[in-house]
């Protein structure tokens, strides 16, 4: 059975007819006469006049030459406005507050929860070691952990070099970092930043990274640097909609997720 509707799009654009059928769906121009018409209501829901539909098979396989058909259904019309800016994009924070049942809290106020810095830790963090993690030089890191040196460091800011790492989006070096030089991935900067938000700051997101860091310690996405941003309103609004599709795949991980200090 086929339907017409006739939608109105922006005031400047000329308004078309759609005509759905079985098989095809077609929209060609209206004039300002035919919307006036008694043949067009502006009303929703509102049955025209019945008319007699009559297709040749030719028509079927060139819809964009088909005539406005006559059918001996009830033709339905209907008016709508549905600009595109009405379509409401839901904000990856958004969307884990949603599957959730955690509390946004602030990460400077998690006492106990984040590793603390020694002063020789703090000494450790040196051009080399940055140099080798900043550049993803897996080969470079992995001869220093031979040799004896700590990637567990900051500096005099709190940015370690877990921070860098997942900055740089690098799913490798932070793999390493964690499960063979033993680096924890509980660091905050004095701005509250985890390294989740360094990960989700990413220009182009590592799912695989975001899916490790997720495995480890869930309840950072929920912890909020001094401007009350978590790391999921650091991703770009561009690449919303993938993150999205990606958090739907880590529901179970995430539904229950409260803040405890483990």
């Amino acid at each position: 059975c086929s339907s017409i509707r006739c939608k109105m799009h922006a005031p400047s654009i000329l308004p078309r007819l759609f005509v759905v059928t079985t098989s095809h769906y077609i929209s060609f121009p209206v004039n300002s006469d035919y919307m006036n018409s008694s043949d067009c209501t502006p009303e929703i829901n509102m049955q025209a006049k019945q008319k007699t539909l009559k297709r040749t098979r030719n028509e079927e396989q060139s819809p964009s030459q088909t005539s406005l058909p006559n059918n001996e259904e009830t033709l339905q019309i209907v008016e709508s406005y549905e600009p595109i800016a009405k379509k409401r994009l839901i904000s990856p924070h958004d969307y884990l507050l949603d599957i959730c049942q955690g509390t946004v809290k602030a990460s400077l106020s998690m006492q106990g929860f984040f590793h603390e810095y020694t002063e020789t830790e703090k000494d450790s963090y040196d051009n080399e070691v940055c140099k080798a993690v900043r550049s993803l030089n897996l080969d470079e890191i992995k001869t220093m952990h031979s040799q004896g040196r700590t990637f567990q460091c900051s500096n005099r800011f709190g940015e370690s070099l877990m921070h860098m790492a997942c900055r740089r989006g690098s799913s490798e070096v932070v793999n390493f970092l964690v499960e063979e030089a033993g680096v924890s991935i509980r660091c905050c900067d004095d701005f509250g930043r985890t390294p989740f938000h360094d990960a989700c700051w990413s220009s182009i997101p590592n799912f695989d990274l975001i899916e490790f860091l997720i495995a480890k310690c869930p309840s950072m996405l929920l912890m909020c640097d001094k401007r009350g941003h978590t790391p999921l309103q650091y991703t770009r609004r561009e690449h919303w909609v993938t993150w999205i599709t990606f958090l739907g795949t880590q529901k179970s991980k995430i539904k229950e997720l409260q803040i405890k200090v483990l």
